[in-house]
């Protein structure tokens, strides 16, 4: 089973050699490695092309004539790939030596999977393991955390890009990504619409945290949560998900990936949620017939609290 590397970049001129490297020495290497740069102001694109000119590992480095933004990019590497699988990687991770080996042994052992994502070693700059992984940090757990589209990614997106691979015959459907929507999202969202998402709890990569982007969880008390719930930042980011999800499963309906009879519940409650929130005319009655529906299509009650703050807020 052979497998091509999506690789996209941007200004990642500290880090693509040696992310490259890890690539190449894996114990299965790939068959070619796609780069798409998005414009980098650096030297990037020259490190990348003299590294891999040294390996005997194919290769095409692509410039982006304009910017297209981290999923864009990606989809648009994404429609050349000719391998069987295709491997998302991030400019400044490290895979380990077996990550493409255990990964293609778990699409050869589950022939109906066509996504499969794992967990992360969260790393800082110089590559030193931090105290959570990223399945922690994200609050993914194999033993209870459920693949399906309404129990998990109605909800959030709980796959990560830099962990994911993809068979190429599901990818090649998914090339018109929603609007502003992320790809890992997208593609996980569809795969688990259909049932053919798996995930593995092997930390493979190294994931590198930089110190403007740590994840991290702090425990806080009730008041603060509630504060953090109804900031402004907050709330701007509530909004941008109701519409990520809501755009989502109207892509996947419109390009006949998922029979829209069969979550006709699901689109009306992001509709009415999505509505709501940018109508800036709350009704109440409205909104509490629907806040069971907080329950079965989202992640708890805080949301309902959230979208009552968006119908006041000139967000």
């Amino acid at each position: 089973m052979k497998y091509d590397v999506l690789l996209c970049t941007y200004n990642g001129e500290k880090y693509i050699v040696e992310q490259l490297k890890s690539i190449i020495e894996q114990t299965v290497k790939p068959h070619k490695v796609f780069i798409g740069d998005d414009q980098s102001s650096d030297r990037t694109v020259e490190f990348a092309k003299a590294f891999l000119e040294s390996t005997d590992v194919k290769f095409e480095i692509e410039v982006n004539q304009s910017r297209l933004g981290y999923a864009n990019n990606f989809m648009n590497q994404a429609k050349k790939i000719t391998s069987e699988i295709a491997f998302f990687c991030d400019q400044d991770d490290i895979w380990l030596r077996n990550k493409a080996e255990i990964i293609l042994h778990a699409f050869a052992d589950k022939p109906k999977t066509e996504l499969l994502f794992t967990n992360a070693q969260l790393v800082n700059d110089g590559l030193e393991h931090l105290k959570h992984t990223l399945w922690q940090v994200l609050g993914v757990n194999e033993e209870s955390t459920k693949l399906t589209y309404q129990d998990t990614f109605l909800k959030r997106n709980i796959v990560t890009g830099a962990t994911m691979a993809v068979r190429r015959e599901r990818l090649l459907t998914c090339l018109n990504t929603p609007n502003a929507s992320p790809h890992d999202y997208w593609l996980a969202s569809v795969c688990a619409m259909k049932s053919t998402i798996s995930f593995l709890p092997d930390c493979l990569i190294l994931y590198r945290q930089h110190s403007n982007n740590v994840l991290g969880a702090n425990k806080r008390g009730i008041k603060e949560k509630l504060k953090s719930l109804l900031n402004r930042d907050t709330l701007k980011t509530r909004r941008k998900n109701n519409i990520t999800r809501l755009n989502i499963l109207k892509q996947a309906i419109e390009d006949n990936l998922v029979d829209k009879d069969s979550f006709c519940k699901e689109l009306k409650y992001l509709e009415h949620i999505n509505t709501l929130s940018v109508s800036k005319k709350l009704k109440l009655t409205e909104l509490f017939k629907f806040s069971k529906c907080y329950r079965q299509f989202d992640s708890g009650y805080k949301y309902l609290l959230m979208d009552i703050a968006l119908c006041f807020y000139d967000i």
